[in-house]
């Protein structure tokens, strides 16, 4: 959960450091936070996420301990599905900010906005690499090893990727269509 704070600090920061286009725009921002295209927006992005999670949810994944054997306050123990729960909030959480960043024609599009691209995509990849199996970051993020014959099979790993990617593209879809209604 640490590293996961230092991400969304390091995507603050790099919103914080966008910077505008050198011209005025034709085109006016929005006149209200609730214009339609900007509620219904959010409305889309969350059920996107909601289903993306109870998907997560619904693998399949084995829960280690009996519900009776649990202690909420009890030390943390990684397990396939607390693992993948984590890894497709966490690719929500980068989701919501490569969505949500306006861009042109106010502000320097994503592409040319290098720090957020490059951290979107770092964390991209290492959560991609994460749910794959990859030993380092398995054990930096305190995930159980995805690797064939572990705890989260083939079975179930590449659903959960497939899930990721089609929150993160159904999500950006949705923003930029919805702000084609403005």
């Amino acid at each position: 959960m640490t590293i996961v704070g230092i991400l969304v600090a390091a995507l603050f920061f790099a919103t914080s450091r966008a910077e505008p286009v050198d011209s005025l725009s034709r085109q006016r921002p929005p006149v209200s936070i609730f214009s339609v295209a900007v509620c219904l927006s959010v409305v889309l992005q969350a059920a996107i996420h909601l289903v993306a999670i109870v998907s997560v949810a619904s693998l399949g994944i084995p829960l280690p301990i009996a519900v009776d054997e649990y202690t909420p306050d009890g030390p943390f123990r990684p397990n396939a599905f607390n693992g993948a729960i984590f890894l497709i909030s966490s690719v929500q959480t980068v989701t919501t900010f490569v969505a949500n960043y306006r861009g042109e024609p106010f502000m320097q599009s994503i592409l040319e906005h290098k720090l957020l691209l490059y951290i979107a995509l770092g964390a991209y990849g290492v959560l991609t690499l994460t749910a794959l199996g990859l030993p380092v970051f398995t054990r930096l993020l305190e995930v159980p090893d995805f690797k064939l014959g572990s705890a989260l099979e083939a079975s179930v790993r590449f659903p959960l990727i497939i899930i990721m990617i089609a929150d993160v593209l159904l999500c950006v879809g949705v923003e930029y269509g919805c702000r084609m209604l403005e």
